[in-house]
């Protein structure tokens, strides 16, 4: 097991389903990649299109089916971009043909969508489900329809994609084609006997939507009578009641356009779906009426299970990965499928092929309906899967709060322990949740229990920085003096992640001078001017308007590069850092900063500009006492910390890679440096993901240091390429080259 601790999270594919792979514990310093970091660099890859390297990371042990935050797959990110030879490598490895994001959007639709004909055939020869919904009903042939290549069209038309399907606007292939001037698509779809007549909700026809657009050669084959055949068979109808997650209109779902509109291609994101007409058995699930009744199931389609029973279905029988049809619905919450299979005989603790059971499925899903159901069946609330997960720990680990207490109220053990030692409320602590940590307290968790790292509750609390998680903790009775195999200790992990509100709560510090104490500050500190000294007093009149978001986080890293800056010009007094430090009364004037915040950066601004003789005590002290007041003020701040943060990260690649890039071989200090730049690269870039801002902008550069940091020998051009990885940060998140 590594130092730097994270998470397992392992998520079984069924039917419908989701299925989310993630979370080990990250790598040490000095250690292999962990799971955590193979994952994500396999979803980086994948959205570059980086075929190589997605064969390399799987070859190293990558899930196949892990998750971003959209719930979108590796698979469904590369068959976007038609890359077959990843796809083919994924599948191979075990990717789930048929996952969903959380649009319902498949890997074959967004293959079809870009008219990638060679994959949409891989797809589909892997399994893919040729009449897959989306949340919103649309189809891969809606999908192909819309592309300029008609070869996906007939792909899917010769694997039995319904050709009259309708999505919930009663929106058709042919209307998508004729909508977006696709005329070889129309003439594929009408061979294949696709409704001319057929009518969406607004009235309009194919021939209406080729009018209003003046596509004069698709209008003249949709008159043309001889360019038809008979229509095709009425299709089934839309299975079973909608998914108890509530969906957005098609414009904000998830990038989906309107058909006839100019179409983006969609965000991936989560959840399989079972074909609207299975011809035929669905491959790897068993008999024809066994892959149809875990189709109905995940539909959530009740009448149509009852209906396979009664043709003798097997109520138990499984799908590729061991899914039962009771997992399937539990997956997808639909409970009155759930209770009619639980009273014709399923078995309620039937396991997948990772263990996982029903329960755990419902539990991590967030259908709290589905779990009491399930619980009131005689479900093993403390059943554990390979991992030795319970439903608590999945249901802890998706902070579904309601579930986690409902579990308990049932007996689930608030101790139980994965194969790593980690415990819920260890958990529960690293996310900061601090609701669900004052529940498992409640239910007697152990506060000061140890993962096989020897690190508690406190201490992963501490390290991420979650200041209320930390304070329940303390007052609940959490040893605060408590050492972790590595030595440390939840203060000293704070102060490698410089998180200065834990470093308070776990040291008492004297009251803040806002209190006014009588007490003189330990260090010699710089006199605050009078309010009007200042040019830069009036600070709030020249603040960044409150909704210019990007302009406020760019001035928030400005002053976390600035201070940086500044700080590496001590011990001696410069003018280069005094213009620095009116640089950052500039910025906090930006961003509304109170005005003894900037005086005293006119003050530290004064003190540098002395010469060394008149500097009254060692310059570093106002220094220091600036530092403390930037950090408190910025880090309370939740939606620019990170942009402040990231800036203190930049400046010390850059420190890093210059001095590597100047070497001839890699000195000790410089090494030990760079390994222990590596978890803050890590968690930099899994924040860089998450932060609207930095995504769109330095993602790849935080992503790129991350790898190259993690190399376990490292040459001069890789010291220079992470020095460039740092200034282009810089450059993207600052505004300005600077």
């Amino acid at each position: 097991m590594t130092s730097e601790a994270s998470w397992f999270l392992e998520r079984s594919f069924m039917g419908k389903g989701v299925r989310v792979l993630t979370l080990l514990m990250l790598t040490s310093t000095g250690g292999s990649a962990s799971a955590q970091e193979l994952n994500l660099g396999l979803l980086r890859a994948a959205k570059a299109g980086d075929n190589a390297q997605v064969q390399k990371l799987l070859g190293q042990g990558a899930d196949p089916n892990t998750r971003d935050k959209d719930r979108s797959t590796p698979l469904i990110l590369m068959a976007s971009l038609g890359l077959t030879d990843g796809v083919e490598a994924l599948l191979k490895k075990g990717a789930y043909v048929n996952a969903k994001d959380k649009t319902g959007w498949t890997a074959l639709m967004g293959a079809a969508r870009k008219g990638h004909s060679d994959t949409v055939r891989a797809l589909l020869e892997k399994g893919a489900y040729a009449n897959a919904k989306d949340n919103n009903g649309w189809t891969a042939l809606m999908s192909a329809a819309a592309s300029p290549r008609a070869e996906a069209v007939e792909a899917l038309l010769e694997k039995g994609a319904e050709v009259n399907a309708q999505d919930k606007t009663g929106w058709t292939a042919l209307m998508g084609a004729a909508g977006s001037g696709q005329a070889e698509s129309v003439r594929a779809l009408l061979g294949k006997g696709a409704d001319r007549n057929a009518r969406n909700s607004d009235g309009n026809t194919a021939l209406t939507v080729a009018r209003s657009h003046n596509y004069s050669e698709i209008v003249a084959l949709l008159e043309n009578p001889s360019a038809s055949t008979p229509a095709s068979a009425s299709k089934r109808p839309t299975a079973g009641p909608a998914s108890p997650v509530a969906t957005a209109p098609r414009e904000s779902a998830a990038g989906h356009a309107q058909p006839g509109t100019a179409v983006a291609v969609p965000q991936p994101g989560g959840a399989g779906s079972a074909p609207a007409t299975p011809p035929a058995a669905v491959p790897g699930s068993g008999s024809s009426l066994s892959g149809q009744l875990l189709a109905a199931a995940q539909e959530g389609d009740t009448a149509d299970v009852k209906s396979l029973l009664a043709k003798g279905a097997d109520i138990n029988s499984r799908g590729p990965y061991g899914n039962t049809p009771l997992m399937a619905a539990a997956l997808t919450g639909h409970t009155d499928t759930l209770r009619l299979l639980l009273a014709r005989g399923a078995d309620v603790n039937a396991r997948g092929n990772t263990g996982r059971t029903a329960l755990m499925e419902a539990a991590l899903e967030g259908y709290a309906d589905a779990v009491k159901v399930l619980l009131d069946s005689g479900a093993d609330v403390n059943g554990k899967d390979e991992g030795r997960w319970t439903a608590l720990f999945w249901a802890a680990f998706a902070q579904r709060r309601a579930i986690v207490r409902m579990l308990l109220e049932k007996g689930a053990d608030a101790n139980a322990k994965n194969k790593y030692d980690d415990t819920p409320l260890i958990r529960a602590a690293y996310a900061g949740d601090t609701e669900m940590v004052r529940t498992l307290l409640e239910f007697k968790a152990e506060v000061n229990a140890r993962d096989n790292l020897g690190r508690t509750a406190l201490m992963e609390a501490a390290r991420q920085g979650h200041s209320d998680c930390v304070r329940v903790l303390v007052e609940t009775g959490a040893d605060s003096k408590a050492k972790d195999r590595e030595g440390d200790t939840a203060l000293s992990l704070a102060e490698k992640q410089k998180h200065p509100d834990v470093i308070a709560l776990l040291t008492n510090p004297l009251p803040p001078r806002e209190n006014k104490s009588q007490e003189k500050p330990p260090a010699p500190a710089v006199e605050a001017p009078k309010q009007g000294d200042s040019p830069s007093s009036a600070g709030p009149a020249n603040a960044v308007a409150a909704g210019d978001s990007r302009a406020l986080a760019q001035a928030y890293f400005r002053i976390g590069l600035t201070m940086k800056m500044v700080e590496t010009q001590l011990p001696q007094p410069n003018d280069a850092a005094a213009g620095w430090a009116q640089n950052i009364q500039q910025d906090l004037a930006k961003v509304g900063a109170p005005n003894d915040l900037i005086q005293l950066v006119s003050a530290t601004e004064n003190h540098l500009k002395m010469a060394p003789r008149e500097a009254n005590g060692s310059v570093g002290d106002p220094i220091r006492v600036l530092r403390e007041h930037l950090d408190r003020f910025c880090n309370a701040r939740p939606q620019e910390k990170f942009f402040y943060t990231a800036a203190g990260f930049a400046h010390r690649l850059n420190v890093i890679g210059e001095k590597m890039g100047k070497a001839e071989k890699i000195i000790p200090s410089v090494d030990f440096s760079r390994h222990e730049i590596l978890p803050l690269a890590t968690a930099m870039t899994d924040q860089c993901l998450q932060t609207i801002g930095c995504k769109e902008l330095a993602l790849i550069y935080f992503s790129d240091a991350a790898a190259i940091l993690k190399k376990p020998q490292l040459t001069s051009q890789e010291g220079s390429a992470l020095s460039r990885d740092a200034k282009e940060i810089e450059k993207a998140l600052s505004g300005e080259a600077r």
